[in-house]
């Protein structure tokens, strides 16, 4: 087998691995079935996937740190099995503190943790094409559970939700463990082959990389303005689209679009977010990190005053725009939040360092739906789709910040 049949084999692993970890975001099959046999409220089945985000990402960061110490391939394993037992275990739920821990913590972590491997590996066998494979690792996740959820549905029909979670432990066992084999970054003798190879200790490096980078430790670049500056401008899209993906069917049908419709509308949303992250990674590979991330905050304030304007016309057509320009937004920041943690921060600790990076999005989860829901009760969607406006233009003035910087 050849260097380029072996890396398209590592990506095949991780692509698999990423598609079957866009589940966790099918979840809400889950709710009435659960709710109905067990008698559980909405408020205490919603706790589960709090759960899951948090531990998703709190999760990569601790499989990063162990990356380091006994490699990827054995991390992505361990992960593996303790997926498998949360499956198995939600199967078996009794009480809502074992859904907490065995599908919120367990299946939610550790599909976290196989998510940092399989970004932080295969971006070491494709130097020549990194934001792409990063984009199209990144679309898979955000597209899994679109795919995946006929076959959860049709399972929960069939089998039940017991049933059904049991299908699924047996699914990610095979899944993750095959890809495991896959996820590990190149030996030196394999990287001199590839594409852009040569020492995988020298530098990443795109296109306006004006700063000389390093390979940073987290203590040192949590200690730098650069970081912070990337930070900001990760959350305030995080927020852009985590607000609309808890809020997008309720503004569709505040001026008129009825609930079915409302539907297509979110799934247009979902369709161009997976979009934006292959476009963007392609476009970061292309003209760098500085225009790229300075387009993906103008696409939001575009969409956000579209967001502004339909709502105050009701024009279906404005809104349907809208919806489409804010799902490539947010389809934009983990394509380019991956791609800048490698360029500025370094290959050598980029799995460590990428966790904390994404430490953002779990501020994100609550600033963005809660402060969107206060905004509602308060003044009403129209100015919510100012609060959107308002944290695309605070990412914009913090990329712009970041790529007129000449050091770190």
């Amino acid at each position: 087998m050849n260097i380029l049949q072996r890396r398209r084999l590592v990506a095949a692993g991780d692509i698999l691995m990423l598609l079957f970890s866009g589940l966790v975001y099918s979840w809400s099959l889950f709710v009435t079935p659960l709710e109905t046999d067990l008698g559980w409220t909405r408020s205490q089945t919603s706790m589960t996937f709090t759960f899951c985000s948090i531990a998703n990402t709190l999760f990569a960061l601790l499989s990063a740190i162990l990356a380091r110490k006994i490699g990827s391939k054995r991390v992505t394993q361990i992960f593996a099995v303790l997926a498998f037992a949360g499956f198995v275990g939600a199967s078996r739920t009794q009480s809502l503190w074992q859904i907490y821990i065995c599908y919120g913590i367990l299946c939610g972590g550790s599909i976290g943790a196989i998510y940092n491997q399989a970004l932080a590996t295969i971006v070491t066998w494709f130097r020549d094409k990194a934001s792409l494979m990063t984009g199209v690792m990144l679309m898979c996740y955000g597209m899994g559970s679109v795919l995946l959820s006929p076959l959860i549905s049709y399972l929960i029909s069939g089998f039940g939700w017991r049933g059904a979670f049991l299908v699924l432990a047996f699914m990610a066992l095979i899944i993750m463990l095959f890809g495991s084999f896959q996820t590990r970054i190149p030996t030196a003798e394999e990287a001199a082959l590839l594409p852009q190879g040569a020492n995988l200790n020298q530098p990443f490096t795109s296109q306006d990389s004006v700063i000389t980078t390093r390979d940073y430790l987290p203590q040192d670049m949590i200690r730098t303005k650069s970081f912070w500056c990337f930070v900001v401008w990760n959350l305030s899209i995080a927020i852009i689209g985590l607000t609309m993906s808890g809020h997008a069917a309720p503004i569709a049908q505040s001026i008129g679009v009825a609930a079915g419709a409302s539907s297509i509308f979110v799934s247009c949303y979902s369709l161009f977010n997976g979009l934006g992250r292959v476009t963007y990674g392609m476009l970061f590979d292309k003209i760098g990190r500085k225009k790229c991330t300075i387009i993906v905050s103008i696409v939001g304030i575009c969409a956000g005053l579209l967001l502004f304007f339909s709502c105050i016309s009701a024009n279906y057509i404005l809104l349907f725009v809208a919806f489409l320009l804010l799902g490539f937004t947010f389809g934009g920041g983990p394509v380019c939040s991956a791609s800048i943690v490698k360029e500025l921060f370094g290959e050598k600790n980029y799995g460590v360092n990428l966790g904390f990076g994404n430490l953002a999005v779990l501020g994100s989860a609550f600033a963005g739906p809660y402060a969107a829901g206060i905004v509602y009760q308060n003044w009403g969607y129209l100015a919510v789709a100012l609060f959107l406006t308002a944290a695309a233009g605070l990412s914009l003035f913090f990329a712009v910040t970041l790529a007129i910087r000449k050091s770190i």
